[in-house]
């Protein structure tokens, strides 16, 4: 059986779901036994919740994404190549609420 220093190391991927079987049998089997970290595990849950609804997207507007494309490429305004429009999120990856929550 682990003790409480080993599981405090396990519950951030114990709440996203990212341990091994056996991390994940081992951590179990402590929070059975353990209300102080299951407690962890609540406050864990509830941090990730609210660091994870709290982003928004936002989009440059077109005008300003024309003139970037274009100096980039070295071109006016007006010669600017298209820009396409991208999906929320593509090819971005977002911060862990793990990484936030060391600041909070």
């Amino acid at each position: 059986m682990i003790h409480c220093r080993a599981a405090e190391e396990l519950i951030t991927g114990y709440v996203d779901g990212e341990l091994t079987a056996d991390e994940l049998a081992a951590i179990d089997e402590h929070l059975a036994g353990c209300p102080a970290c299951r407690e962890r595990v609540v406050h864990e849950r509830q941090t990730k919740e609210l660091v994870g609804g709290s982003h928004r997207e936002e989009s440059a507007p077109e005008r300003l994404r024309r003139r970037i494309i274009g100096a980039i490429f070295g071109k006016p305004d007006a010669a600017a190549p298209s820009v396409p429009k991208l999906a929320p999120n593509a090819g971005i990856k977002p911060i862990k609420p793990e990484s936030t929550s060391i600041c909070l």
